[in-house]
């Protein structure tokens, strides 16, 4: 928007627009995606990946150096790179933000920071403080080199204290792709490297594991086991005690969508 140089860049004349396409105004331009792709000998594309550092991350189309300046502007930061990774047992992506500063900076600072200008979904899951940035021969980053995000920090682990927490413990460490037993109740989900996307399995193996129903909105609200647990399960727990079960027939009327619709 406002960048005629870069839609120059990526909105290009089309070498294949026909002729009755030329004398009706139709498919002028092609947009350059930026994907890589080859042709096969029967035909078919083979898509081999991208020859910029443009992600897709939930659906939305990320440039990840938007990211990187954003973060490169707090104070204490001198340089930044960010990455997309996958989660192992659901191939979904998340980013990571690697920058070197001095000393370590709080999490929740850097991403309350970025969430003042940035869209949720461009907000880094983890984030890895290094004293520098790895480099290639030629002098620019090599990002295989750069560290695996640690989501979990054993030094704050708290372990659950009855099976219902020790279940959901377990639970998140499942959806999360992590080991069981190393995430506490008082470990963030988000922090942890949960998104919007992770939280609607969540939500969905809670209910099957333990027939207790929460929402999307809990999950937001009550970052931790310790706080999902007492402020809606315990309180579940209670309201059970009081309900009636009763069949009520058939029922017609408007019908709310699903957080997942």
């Amino acid at each position: 928007l406002n960048r005629p140089e870069l839609t120059a860049e990526r909105f290009l004349p089309n070498p294949y627009q026909s002729e009755a396409d030329k004398r009706d105004g139709y498919n002028s331009r092609l947009y350059k995606t930026g994907d890589l792709v080859r042709y096969m000998p029967d035909g078919n594309l083979e898509y081999i990946g991208r020859n910029d550092f443009q992600v897709k991350i939930r659906g939305f189309r990320i440039e990840l150096g938007e990211i990187e300046a954003r973060l490169s502007s707090y104070k204490e930061i001198r340089q930044v790179a960010v990455l997309a990774k996958e989660h192992e047992n659901n191939s979904s992506k998340y980013l990571v933000a690697y920058y070197v500063a001095d000393q370590k900076i709080d999490q929740d600072l850097l991403r309350n920071y970025l969430a003042e200008t940035l869209p949720e979904y461009m907000v880094p899951s983890a984030y890895v403080h290094l004293t520098t940035l790895p480099l290639t021969s030629n002098g620019k980053l090599d990002r295989r080199a750069l560290p695996e995000p640690e989501f979990v920090d054993q030094n704050r682990y708290t372990a659950p204290t009855n099976p219902t927490e020790k279940a959901l413990c377990d639970i998140y460490a499942d959806v999360l792709g992590l080991e069981r037993g190393t995430v506490g109740i008082d470990d963030d989900f988000f922090q942890l490297g949960g998104d919007s996307i992770i939280s609607i399995q969540l939500n969905s193996r809670i209910k099957r594991a333990l027939d207790i129903s929460t929402s999307i909105k809990d999950i937001f609200k009550y970052r931790t086991v310790r706080s999902l647990y007492a402020k809606i399960l315990t309180q579940q727990n209670n309201d059970v005690k009081l309900s009636i079960r009763k069949e009520q027939g058939l029922l017609s009327g408007e019908v709310k969508l699903f957080p997942i619709q």
